[in-house]
C-alpha cells in the first residue's frame, strides 16, 4: 500500500521501474532497520551542475527519516560533501553531520574506512544520492558527468551494513538491481551499478523516503511521523537557501515538479496512514490478547494495512473463527476506522486458503482435544479421509475434520513437526506443506454434502437406510467426544446415521439444530431429530425419531446407545425443538 502512495501522480513513468525491481518491500526494509543494531547513516544530496547546488528531492525525505529514526532511539548521522553543506547544516544538528571530501577515489576510500571504523553503522540509507555507473562515473538524468563534484559515498556502502537505496530514476546510489535493464526499459538512461539490500522507488525519492519513515513508525506502533506542516516548512526553508527543483533548476518550494500543495497532501496521507495503521494494530493486539486468554494460545495472525485510495483498513491474514473475525472488525471500528477487507476465516468451509495444508489420514481414531493438553472434544473417525491442519504451535496441531469440527493433537500419521513452529499469517505461501502427499488441486471436501441452514437438503434420505444404520449402533458405548461405534456421544450418533445417507451434519448438537427446518411436535415423524436439555442440568441432547413413536440416542446416564418411546424420553429430557434435515422416503 505504501508503494502505491509513493507512485501516486507519477508524471515521468517512474512506476515502470517498479516492474523491473519487483515488489517494493517497504515493510521488510523497515523491519530490518529496526532490528539491525548500530548507528544509521543517511546519505543524500544530488548535485545539479546547471544551478551550482543540490536539488530539493531527497532532503525533506532524509529529514523525515532522521526525525523518525531518532524518535525510535536510533543514533543517526549524515555524511555530506561540500555542495550539500548549506542545506544539510540547516536541516540537521551539527553533531550529526560527518564531512566527506570530494577527492580522488583512493583518498575517499581511506576516509570511508575511518568513518566506518569510528561510527560502525548498522544501516546505511541512500536517499536521492548520485551513484557510479559501470565506468565509475556519476551521471545526471540530463547526461552531465558530475563525478568530480560529488563525494563517492558508495564507499560507505559497507558489506557489514544493511543497505537501502531510495531513488526515482535509476542513477541513484543503491539502484544496482536496475542496471541490467538500462539499455531496454531505461532506454540507455544513466544507471548506478551499486546494489543495495533493499531498493525503494517512488515518483520522487522524497515520497519513497516518506514511505520508509511511515513503515518505521507503523511497525514500531509509534506516532512519530512528523507533522505535515513541519515537513513543508523545511521545503520553504530550502527555497530560501536557494536549493533548486531538480526538474526546473529553479529555487522553488517544489520537488521534481510536484508543487508545495502536493507535497503537503502527500505528507498528510502518510501521516494519516501511520495513525490509522497504529489504531488498527492496537485493535489487533487487543483481540490477540483476548484469544490467548480464552484459548491459552494465539489463533490469530493479522497485519493491518490501508487501501491506497480511501485509506480504509485492510486486515491481511487469518483468524480461526467467524466470532473472532466479528470481534476484530468491531474492535477496529470502535477506533473510528472503516474496515474494507476483513481477514480470512480459516475454519470457514468456503475458505480456499490452504492454511498449513491438507493431509490424508491413514488410521483412526485420533482424539482431538479442546485445547493443547485438554480433554477430548471429538475424534478423527474412520469415515474421515482428508483433514485440514489449520495451525501449529510447538508440537500441537489444530486440525479441522470434514464435519468442520476443530481440535488439537500432538501428532498425525504422515506429518513431521517442523523444528521451528509454523503458523499461518499474512503470507501463507511461505508455509511448508506438512503432508507427504501432494497438495490437492482443489479442496478435497468439495463433494461433501452438508445440510443448508434453515432449509431442507435437496436430496432424499432413505428412512430404511437411517434405521439400518441406527440398528448397527444400538448398544454402543457412550463416550464424550467419541465418534466411533465403540464409543460415541449423542451428536456423533446422529451424525453417523445421516452420514450413511451421504449427508454430513455438523459435529455439535447446537450447530445441528441450525440445520434443516423446524417441525412442530404434532407433525414430527420418523427421520426427524429431537433436540432437548436435561431436566436437572442444561446439557444439550439430541435423539433420532424412529417408527412407532420411538427415539434412539446415545445416553450419558445409561452409558450406551438405547431405543425407547418418545414418552419415556420426554420424562428425562425437556424438548426444545424438532428439526428435519431432508426429505424422508
Amino acid at each position: 500500500m505504501i508503494a502505491e502512495l509513493t507512485f501516486e501522480g507519477d508524471p515521468r513513468g517512474t512506476y515502470t521501474l517498479r516492474n523491473i525491481s519487483g515488489k517494493i518491500p517497504y515493510r521488510a526494509a523497515a523491519e530490518h532497520v529496526i532490528r539491525t543494531p548500530g548507528t544509521v547513516f543517511v546519505l543524500t544530496g544530488f548535485y545539479i551542475p546547471e544551478a551550482g547546488t543540490i536539488e530539493t528531492d531527497g532532503l525533506t525525505g532524509s529529514w523525515t527519516l532522521f526525525s523518525v529514526l531518532t524518535a525510535l532511539g536510533k543514533e543517526v548521522y549524515i555524511p555530506f560533501d561540500a555542495h550539500s553543506d548549506v542545506a544539510l547544516r540547516a536541516l540537521f544538528p551539527e553533531n550529526r553531520l560527518i564531512p566527506f571530501p570530494v577527492s580522488p577515489i583512493e583518498t575517499a576510500a581511506t576516509r570511508a574506512r575511518e568513518i566506518l571504523d569510528r561510527y560502525r553503522p548498522g544501516s546505511v540509507i541512500a536517499v536521492e544520492r548520485p551513484g557510479p555507473n559501470h565506468d565509475g562515473r556519476c551521471i545526471t538524468a540530463r547526461g552531465i558527468d558530475i563525478t568530480e563534484s560529488v563525494a563517492p559515498m558508495d564507499q560507505l556502502f559497507s558489506p557489514a551494513s544493511l543497505t537501502i537505496g531510495i531513488g526515482d530514476g535509476g542513477n541513484e546510489l543503491g539502484m544496482g538491481c536496475l542496471a541490467a535493464h538500462h539499455e531496454t526499459l531505461l532506454r540507455n538512461q544513466p544507471v548506478c551499478y551499486v546494489p543495495a539490500d533493499f531498493t525503494l522507488l517512488g515518483a520522487t525519492s522524497d515520497f519513497a523516503a516518506y514511505g520508509l519513515a511511515a513503515a518505521l513508525a507503523a511497525i514500531s506502533r509509534n506516532r512519530v511521523f512528523p507533522d505535515p506542516e513541519t515537513i513543508v516548512s523545511r521545503l520553504d526553508m530550502l527555497q530560501r537557501l536557494g536549493i533548486v527543483d531538480g526538474m526546473t533548476c529553479v529555487a522553488t518550494a517544489s520537488i521534481d515538479g510536484f508543487s508545495r500543495e502536493t507535497i503537503a497532501r502527500k505528507a498528510t496521507q502518510f501521516h494519516t496512514l501511520v495513525d490509522r495503521i497504529i489504531r488498527a494494530g492496537e485493535a489487533v493486539d487487543d483481540c490477540i490478547r483476548d484469544t490467548e486468554s480464552q484459548y491459552d494460545i494465539v489463533t490469530m495472525s493479522v497485519l493491518p494495512r490501508c487501501h491506497p485510495d480511501t485509506l480504509d483498513i485492510i486486515l491481511d491474514g487469518t483468524v480461526l473463527l467467524k466470532t473472532q473475525c466479528r470481534h476484530l472488525v468491531d474492535a477496529v471500528r470502535q477506533r473510528g476506522l472503516t474496515v474494507q477487507t476483513p481477514p480470512t476465516i480459516l475454519s470457514d468451509p468456503e475458505c480456499t486458503h490452504p492454511a498449513i495444508g491438507w493431509i490424508l489420514v491413514p488410521t483412526a481414531p485420533i482424539d482431538l482435544l479442546d485445547h493443547p493438553g485438554g480433554h477430548c472434544t471429538t475424534q478423527i473417525s474412520e469415515q474421515d479421509t482428508w483433514v485440514r491442519i489449520l495451525w501449529q504451535s510447538g508440537p500441537w496441531l489444530l486440525v479441522q475434520t470434514p464435519d468442520l469440527a476443530l481440535g488439537w493433537t500432538r501428532s498425525l500419521p504422515g506429518f513431521t513437526t517442523e523444528t521451528t513452529p509454523v503458523q499461518p499469517g499474512p503470507n501463507p505461501s511461505h508455509h511448508p506443506n506438512p503432508s507427504p502427499h501432494p497438495m490437492p488441486s482443489h479442496p478435497p471436501w468439495a463433494s461433501i454434502r452438508r445440510p443448508p441452514l434453515n432449509a431442507l437438503s435437496v436430496h432424499t434420505i432413505s428412512l430404511a437406510g437411517l434405521q439400518a444404520s441406527a440398528d448397527t449402533l444400538l448398544g454402543s458405548p457412550y463416550r464424550w467426544g467419541g465418534r466411533m461405534p465403540d464409543g460415541l456421544d449423542c451428536s456423533a450418533f446422529i451424525q453417523r446415521v445421516f452420514a450413511s445417507q451421504d449427508l454430513l451434519l455438523p459435529r455439535n448438537s447446537r450447530d445441528q439444530r441450525a440445520c434443516g427446518i423446524r417441525v412442530p411436535f404434532d407433525n414430527h415423524g420418523p427421520g426427524d431429530v429431537v433436540f432437548a436439555v436435561g431436566r436437572i442440568k442444561t446439557v444439550h441432547h439430541v435423539a433420532l425419531c424412529l417408527p412407532g413413536d420411538t427415539v434412539q440416542h446415545a445416553c450419558l446416564a445409561t452409558g450406551r446407545v438405547l431405543r425407547e418411546t418418545m414418552d419415556a424420553f420426554l420424562e428425562k429430557y425437556r424438548m426444545i425443538g424438532i428439526r428435519r434435515f431432508a426429505r424422508i422416503a
